[in-house]
């Protein structure tokens, strides 16, 4: 895939396993796949946490209207420094 929308609240395994698991194998991948971690969550621990995954691109909280995350997604990537809330 060339991007991957990862909720951090999934059920069976959350979105910090699945990065844990994905930080291991990341490097033999044949291109780089642009993860973006969505969550509803208003917890500063969460972006705080989520910054320590320097491969992660952004983190956006919910809602994210679908329009506005396309023209988001088309721009320039956006450096990671703060965390995205599109509407």
């Amino acid at each position: 895939p060339d991007l991957i929308l990862l909720d951090i609240g999934m059920p069976g395994m959350d979105g910090w396993e699945f990065l844990d698991h994905y930080r291991n194998f990341r490097k033999a991948l044949p291109k780089k796949i642009k993860i973006y971690m969505c969550t509803s969550s208003v917890n500063d621990n969460d972006d705080e946490k989520a910054r320590q995954y320097d491969f992660l691109d952004s983190y956006l909280v919910k809602p994210i209207h679908k329009h506005t995350f396309s023209k988001y997604y088309h721009k320039k990537q956006q450096p990671y420094g703060a965390a995205v809330s599109v509407l």
